[in-house]
């Protein structure tokens, strides 16, 4: 009966994702849905707390609810094309690196800087059955990274990889995650760029052609239209509009 955030943002990734590759409107339906719930009941004064149950959100979040649900709003977006949850998503990674983030050392803990006091500040680096919090962490860095054209994203993904590249190479089955983020980094992306109606045929279509292939490392944003009013200023929407009228797809590299 207990709702946990971070297993919620896989489950909302998960059904974000399949939605798009299956066109199931129900699995999209049920993951904007979650999203909207999480948002709503555990997002408070901009912290989000980690679990509710019996109507009472309670607990900070940790490291993992924080990467989990931004990977969830971005995919969420990618499916959708809805700026606003790229807005939130923008808005849960800076919140993320203001509270997990030690730049001293360059690695993210799984507590806040606010949580109380322990004899030892956590910070688990191993994926398991659930991926750790810095390996979802370095994922979104890179993602937000490219979406937003923030070298600080980047830079602190770069940063965190570093510290663990000797783990990766002495114990990979331990660091799948980490793995998946290091194969994003060392890859040349697809940036893909979609301006369109939602319900218009045509962009239904745009995206059909990208989900119909295994783009595994792909960048995905888009806008409605001519819809200028996201407070996420993306380099890969900027100067992009409907070409003859129609809904548009933009393919970059390197932007």
């Amino acid at each position: 009966k207990k709702v946990i955030t971070a297993w919620n943002g896989l489950m909302i990734t998960s059904f974000a994702e399949a939605s798009a590759i299956l066109q199931r409107k129900d699995y999209l339906r049920a993951s904007e849905n979650c999203a909207s719930f999480i948002l709503k009941n555990l997002y408070r004064d901009g912290r989000i707390l980690r679990t509710f149950k019996d109507g009472e959100s309670r607990l900070v979040g940790y490291l993992e609810d924080y990467s989990c649900l931004a990977d969830a709003l971005i995919s969420l977006h990618e499916a959708t094309l809805n700026l606003k949850w790229l807005e939130k998503a923008n808005l849960v990674t800076d919140k993320m690196i203001d509270l997990f983030w030690d730049k001293e050392s360059s690695i993210f803990y799984d507590t806040g800087r606010d949580h109380e006091q322990l004899i030892l500040r956590p910070r688990d680096i191993f994926d398991n059955a659930m991926p750790c919090g810095g390996s979802m962490a370095v994922n979104v860095l890179l993602r937000m990274g490219l979406i937003t054209g923030k070298s600080n994203y980047t830079n602190i993904a770069i940063e965190t990889l570093s510290h663990i590249a000797s783990w990766i190479t002495s114990h990979p089955q331990g660091f799948g995650e980490w793995l998946i983020a290091l194969d994003f980094h060392l890859d040349t992306h697809k940036e893909i760029a979609i301006i369109g109606d939602i319900n218009n045929s045509a962009t239904v279509s745009l995206l059909n052609a990208i989900y119909s292939n295994f783009l595994p490392n792909k960048i995905l944003v888009g806008k409605q239209d001519e819809d200028n009013s996201c407070l996420v200023q993306s380099p890969l929407l900027t100067g992009r509009g409907l070409l003859n009228n129609r809904p548009t797809a933009y393919v970059c590299q390197d932007y």
